[in-house]
């Protein structure tokens, strides 16, 4: 029965933890079943374990709940996998909090008055019962709600999800050693008071340990984020003022060629001087205005690399849908997007081949974004990516990865088809309210 109600503690924070990250389609169907059938294998497994002959093995199975949560996270949730490691760690430090310092309770009441409160049945499941849910419910308060902590978890962290599971290892084992080996020493009240003390502190040293991590990660997320965003603005800016000095010679020019256009008697001459006046009044077409000031700036440099390699680039784009997606995020995503379509497109000779096309718009409370290029040869596609044909195969295709990541850091679905000669990326994300 132990290890059945344990593992409802480790429960109940990872659920707390992993219910509002995109699950598996199979969550409520596989979900449900196999964690009943875990309580039901654990409520059974106890009594097997009961007949080992040294008492310690009672202790070291308590190692299984830990594991079954694991897997349960690795199972029935769409997360990297070192995600899903730091919030399995993370739920644990919360349940070792909430079961010290119900312990610490009970000795200082036992300490100060001499009732032991799990002397009964009652008092037993009071006493976890009103820790647990202050412990648990102020961490879902403070901490759980509202936070986008998978978007600031990276592997930079690796130091800080080692430190944090060696210090639960050392609280596991030495919980063992005390509870077990040294049992004894708990029977003065002082001790067994000091002992839960340490342990809750040691709990309420790694949640913030973690939270730190979080904090960290965030501020430098946010200062490489202000920091392109500045780099952007500056180079649009750029852009724009390189473009009005070069509209203001072409209109200049164009006094000149109109005047020179009245009197010009071939045809022929005529005609290409009108091609070439065309193509200069297409600079103001560069300038993209889709109410997204990031989609802004990389439609309005992609367009004008277009310009320049003769390709057609049609746009379709409402900005305002991604107003949820951080400035950084809009750039790497659509930056990505639209050099591999270039790349492609680029090297054909027919410049009908040479098309490029990009929708952005808001349906039904989803963010649609559709890219499509011209592909001769369409790559296969594994794993809902294609096949690289270049020699680096361990860079190339990064982009497609970090589209993909973007995509999925907001709970939407990225797809990569392809349609007769046509190279289509897609992204659906739903869109907040």
């Amino acid at each position: 029965m132990d290890m059945a109600v344990f593992f409802i503690q480790l429960f109940i924070p990872f659920l707390l933890f992993f219910f509002r990250f995109e699950k598996q389609k199979y969550f409520w169907p596989v979900g449900i079943p196999l964690v009943a059938a875990i309580l039901v294998g654990l409520y059974f497994a106890e009594g097997a374990i009961m007949l080992l002959p040294s008492p310690l093995c009672h202790y070291l199975f308590y190692f299984i709940p830990y594991l079954l949560i694991v897997g349960l996270a690795f199972l029935l949730f769409r997360m990297p996998p070192f995600n899903v490691l730091f919030f399995c760690v993370f739920s644990f430090v919360v349940q070792n909090v909430a079961h010290h310092l119900c312990q610490l309770v009970v000795n200082i009441v036992y300490v100060a008055s001499g009732v032991m409160l799990l002397d009964t049945l009652l008092g037993e499941f009071l006493s976890y019962a009103v820790a647990y849910a202050v412990v648990y419910v102020l961490f879902f308060l403070v901490l759980a709600r509202g936070r986008d902590f998978e978007r600031y978890v990276r592997l930079s962290r690796v130091p800080v999800l080692a430190l944090a599971s060696g210090f639960i290892l050392v609280l596991i084992v030495l919980g063992i050693y005390v509870k077990h080996m040294q049992s004894a020493l708990l029977g003065n009240g002082i001790i067994a008071v000091g002992y839960e003390i340490y342990s809750v502190m040691l709990g309420v040293f790694l949640t913030a340990l973690l939270m730190g991590s979080f904090r960290n990660r965030r501020l430098v997320e946010e200062s490489h984020e202000l920091e392109l965003r500045l780099e952007q603005e500056a180079h649009h800016y750029e852009l724009a003022q390189a473009n009005m000095e070069m509209i203001n010679i072409k209109c200049h020019d164009l006094k000149h060629q109109i005047a020179a256009l009245k009197t010009m008697p071939d045809s022929a001459a005529r005609n290409e001087s009108i091609e070439e006046m065309e193509r200069d009044v297409m600079i103001y077409e560069a300038f993209a205005k889709t109410g997204s000031g990031a989609l802004d700036c990389v439609l309005t440099e992609k367009s004008l690399l277009c310009q320049a390699k003769r390709i057609t680039f049609s746009v379709m784009a409402d900005g305002e849908g991604l107003k949820d997606m951080s400035y950084l995020d809009i750039c790497s995503f659509f930056g990505n997007a639209l050099d591999n379509a270039i790349e492609c497109v680029g090297k054909y000779e027919d410049e009908e081949k040479r098309v490029i096309s990009l929708r952005v718009f808001v349906k039904g409370g989803w963010l649609n974004i559709h890219v499509e290029n011209y592909c001769e040869d369409p790559p296969d596609l594994h794993g809902g990516l294609p096949d690289t044909t270049k020699q680096d195969k361990r860079s190339h295709g990064f982009g497609l990865k970090s589209m993909r990541y973007i995509v999925e850091k907001y709970s939407g679905t990225f797809t990569v088809r392809v349609k007769g000669k046509l190279f289509c990326v897609g992204a659906l994300i739903p869109v907040r309210e």
